[in-house]
């Protein structure tokens, strides 16, 4: 992981975890009207973006992070927002004692629970993709996925092109098999869960409910993985803050 740090640091503290072959700096994208109020620590996870490294769990991302909170004395953090693997290693750091997070904005966060055949799906076709991805020139690849992710598309077109098989089937295994760790239910009254209706993890709102009842789910009508914040990227800094400040319910 490659900690990126953007504003001064004296400032409340935004934590930003970007989706799955993005990076740090494209998840600022979502934050227009925050910048120079809050200090924002977006940080790319392993394998993906600037760090060389691979991906083996977002639980170890997690663990990673926190640490890196705890050694600088950051004991309270104004929100941590997340998107698809970004909100599922959010929801590991939940379980890590010692840090406050005021406020918790997740979108398109998988959680299945041990999905074997979701899995070998999954990775069939990340790989087959992957494959794909190498053999084309850099700027087909970057163009197509800007037109599919919006301001994701270019980091991740970068990312996927890198990143290993290894690196690959890991991040699938932990989106499709989440073990769903004790989160306290003040910490649940203050998550905040975005999907889209056509996104296939709005399937699950049940399931993770049942595990976590006091949570908050908001489905967002006709968008699929991820793209209401893709689509949205202009207003996405307000409707953080309003979460921030009504504490959801804005």
């Amino acid at each position: 992981m490659v900690i990126n740090i953007y504003g001064d640091e004296t400032l409340p503290k935004i934590i930003l975890l970007h989706p799955m072959m993005a990076d740090g700096k494209s998840m600022l994208k979502l934050t227009k009207g925050m910048e120079g109020r809050y200090c924002f620590i977006a940080p790319d996870l392993s394998g993906q973006g600037s760090d060389k490294g691979e991906f083996v769990s977002a639980k170890q991302e997690a663990e990673t992070l926190a640490a890196f909170l705890k050694e600088k004395g950051y004991g309270t953090i104004e929100l941590l927002a997340g998107a698809s693997l970004g909100g599922l290693t959010g929801m590991y750091m939940l379980a890590e004692p010692g840090i406050r997070y005021e406020t918790i904005v997740f979108d398109g966060t998988p959680m299945y629970e041990n999905a074997r055949l979701l899995y070998h799906v999954m990775r069939s076709g990340f790989l087959k993709k992957h494959r794909k991805a190498k053999r084309m020139p850099v700027e087909g690849m970057e163009k197509k996925m800007e037109e599919k992710y919006g301001v994701f598309g270019s980091a991740m077109a970068h990312s996927f092109i890198r990143m290993s098989e290894k690196s690959i089937t890991a991040i699938v295994r932990d989106c499709t098999d989440f073990p769903f760790p004790p989160i306290e239910e003040g910490i649940q009254r203050r998550i905040f869960l975005e999907v889209g209706s056509r996104d296939v993890n709005c399937r699950q709102n049940r399931t993770v409910l049942r595990h976590y009842p006091y949570l908050h789910i908001r489905v967002r009508e006709g968008y699929g993985h991820c793209m209401y914040p893709a689509v949205h990227h202009e207003e996405y800094g307000r409707l953080l803050e309003r979460y921030m400040k009504n504490k959801g319910k804005g």
